[in-house]
C-alpha cells in the first residue's frame, strides 16, 4: 500500500532535485577552480612584485594558455553534450600532443629569453586535472541526467497517487506539476512517457560518441 503522503512526498522531493540540478554546474566549477589553482601556483613561483610577475598575467603566452585550457572547454560546456561529445575527446588528444611536444621544447626557442613562459606552460600542462576530459564530462552529465530522470519518475509516481492513473505525456505532467521539466541532456530532446511499454520512462545516455546505453523506470501500480 502506498504511503498516505506519497503524492506530496514524491512531488516535493522531485522538485527539490530539479532545483539542485538546475543550479549545479560541476564541470564548469572544476574548470574555474583549476584556473584559480594555476594562478595561485604561478604567483607562488613568480613573485608578483617582480618585473616578470607584473607582466606574466598580461602576457600573450598566458592569454593563449587560458584560452586553450580554460575558455575552450567552457565554450563546449555551453553546448548540448550530444553535439560536442566528440570534441571533448579531440580536445583531450590535443592536450596529450602538447604535453609530448612540450617535453622536447623544440617549438619554444623563446624560452631561453623568456623563462616565465616555460614556467607558465609547465604549470598549465602538468597540473591539468583531467585524465580524460571527455570521459569525465560524460560522468558529470550522466550523474545529473540520472537525477533529472529520477525526479521525473517521482513526479509520475506522485501523479498516479493523486489521479489513480499515469500521465499520458510529459506535457501533461508539466501542466499538473506546474514545472518545466528538463530534457534528456544526451539526446537534447524531451523525455517520453510510454504507456504502451513496460518501461514507462527511459533514459538514454552516451557511452562513447554515437554509442548509447539505456536505463528505464518501470511503474508498478501495486508497489509504487
Amino acid at each position: 500500500h502506498p504511503h498516505p503522503n506519497c503524492q506530496e512526498l514524491s512531488k516535493s522531493v522531485a522538485l527539490d532535485i530539479l532545483k539542485i540540478v538546475e543550479s549545479y554546474k560541476p564541470f564548469q566549477r572544476r574548470i574555474e577552480y583549476y584556473k584559480y589553482y594555476v594562478e595561485q601556483l604561478i604567483k607562488s613561483i613568480i613573485p608578483e612584485t617582480s618585473l616578470v610577475g607584473k607582466n606574466v598575467f598580461n602576457s600573450n603566452h598566458y592569454k593563449e594558455m587560458v584560452d586553450f585550457y580554460i575558455n575552450k572547454p567552457l565554450k563546449l560546456e555551453s553546448k548540448p553534450i550530444n553535439e560536442v561529445y566528440k570534441d571533448y575527446f579531440d580536445f583531450n588528444d590535443e592536450i596529450k600532443k602538447l604535453n609530448k611536444t612540450d617535453e622536447n621544447l623544440k617549438p619554444f626557442p623563446n624560452y631561453c629569453l623568456y623563462p616565465e613562459e616555460i614556467i607558465v606552460s609547465y604549470i598549465f600542462r602538468k597540473t591539468y586535472p583531467f585524465i580524460s576530459i571527455g570521459a569525465e564530462k560524460r560522468i558529470y552529465e550522466e550523474n545529473l541526467g540520472y537525477m533529472e530522470f529520477s525526479a521525473i519518475a517521482l513526479l509520475i509516481n506522485s501523479y498516479y497517487c493523486k489521479n489513480n492513473r499515469l500521465p499520458s505525456s510529459i506535457e501533461e505532467l508539466e501542466k499538473w506539476s506546474g514545472t518545466k521539466l528538463p530534457i534528456n541532456r544526451f539526446e537534447n530532446k524531451p523525455f517520453v512517457i510510454d504507456l504502451k511499454s513496460k518501461a514507462t520512462l527511459t533514459f538514454k545516455m552516451l557511452v562513447k560518441p554515437n554509442q548509447y546505453k539505456s536505463d528505464s523506470f518501470y511503474f508498478n501500480k501495486n508497489n509504487k
